[in-house]
């Protein structure tokens, strides 16, 4: 689950809210180095977040949400081609959502394989219809990812021994990551 490259550096926002919190973690990504952290903080109103995307000016905003907001299904997937694994993917969430949750709820992605496995395991996320996250006009476009992708993007072709969790205290939400 690589994020893709761009021709230009750029400037991503990362933020989650707990509660009256929102976590923030500003990151620069350049062509010729690794992500640099370039800050991480917690402001306590949505005020204090939209003045903290006014100074910042970040070329992206990915808005974490919670796991109790969507479900997550992992699914195997065959030793094929890249263009055949991504529409064995979607045959797979179509039957496992049985039409049931229109395609702009719903997203899917084949992890990357580790050192000496040859199937990948795809993700098939859905959001339900009548999710009542309160979203501030402000993030109305940003990228939205579920905390289970943020971990799966996190594992990149990783197999840790220990499973990998974020909790969401405000929600009561735990979504885990094991191998």
């Amino acid at each position: 689950m690589n994020m893709p490259m761009t021709n230009q550096d750029s400037k991503l926002l990362f933020i989650q809210q707990v509660d009256s919190m929102w976590r923030c973690l500003i990151v620069e990504v350049t062509l010729t180095q690794a992500p640099k952290i370039a800050e991480t903080i917690e402001v306590d109103s949505e005020e204090s977040l939209q003045a903290l995307i006014e100074l910042h000016e970040p070329d992206k905003t990915y808005s974490i949400l919670s796991g109790a907001e969507t479900v997550c299904r992992t699914t195997s997937l065959p030793d094929v081609e890249q263009e055949q694994m991504h529409e064995a993917l979607r045959l797979q969430a179509e039957a496992r959502l049985l039409g049931g949750t229109p395609a702009y709820r719903r997203v899917m992605a084949p992890l990357d394989s580790s050192i000496g496995e040859t199937n990948r395991v795809g993700l098939i996320i859905s959001w339900p219809e009548k999710n009542e996250s309160d979203i501030p006009e402000y993030l109305k476009e940003s990228n939205f990812i579920p905390d289970t992708v943020a971990l799966a993007a996190l594992l990149d072709g990783i197999r840790p021994t220990e499973p990998m969790l974020i909790a969401n205290p405000s929600d009561g939400a735990v979504s885990l990551a094991i191998s």
